[in-house]
């Protein structure tokens, strides 16, 4: 691409933007199906309750997060 179709820090922006939502919303999805599973086998006792307390954490830029 050129200068005259593109300024190079617009499109620097937007890559930026659209990587941010990607990650984003592909961890919100793999908690909801992380939730989802959890939930069936709680209802279903499938699991312990040693298994079932256990702690879910998401490393996302040098930051760990937990859930559960």
């Amino acid at each position: 691409m050129s200068d005259e179709l593109l300024n190079q820090v617009l499109f620097n922006a937007q890559v930026e933007t659209d990587i941010s939502i990607f990650q984003t919303i592909t961890r919100s999805n793999f908690l909801r199906s992380l939730t989802s599973m959890r939930s069936f086998k709680n209802g279903n006792e499938l699991l312990t309750t040693s298994l079932i307390s256990t702690t879910t954490s998401v490393l996302h830029d040098n930051t760990i997060t937990s859930y559960g």
